[in-house]
């Protein structure tokens, strides 16, 4: 239990500074790079770490009580991560107060959904990459 936690910190430390930059690159590509790099660091760090590390520990939870295995339990997986990064992002907008009902179904808030998707799959990607490490 404590290495599994110890795994899901560290991606999610690597996965918001990951996360951070490439927003940075996007959006922020101006003088103010690094900055914009550090500050989305740190809110990506905040919803990885609090909303993302146990919701990730729950679809593994799900997904080892999936009967199936190969590829059909890897694209379940996946899709577990898909939909807890939009999960993710819609209680990261209703703990900070930010959004009303009406807004969670606007075009401004598909980008958002789109960053929680890819924030989720990354997080997959540098979780099960720490895990392969980590037991060799």
């Amino acid at each position: 239990m404590k290495k599994i936690l110890v795994q899901k910190l560290f991606a999610s430390l690597l996965s918001s500074v990951v996360m951070g930059i490439a927003c940075s690159i996007i959006f922020f590509i101006d003088d103010y790079f690094w900055l914009f790099a550090i500050y989305g660091s740190v809110i990506f760090l905040f919803i990885y770490t609090i909303l993302g590390t146990p919701t990730s520990y729950l679809i593994d939870l799900l997904a080892q009580r999936i009967k199936q295995s190969g590829v059909s339990k890897t694209i379940l997986t996946v899709v577990m991560y898909i939909l807890g990064g939009v999960i993710v992002t819609i209680l990261f907008f209703v703990l900070t107060k930010r959004g009303n009902i009406n807004r969670f179904f606007s075009k401004e808030m598909i980008i958002f959904y789109e960053l929680g998707i890819t924030g989720s799959l990354l997080f997959l990607i540098i979780e099960t990459t720490i895990k392969k490490f980590f037991s060799k």
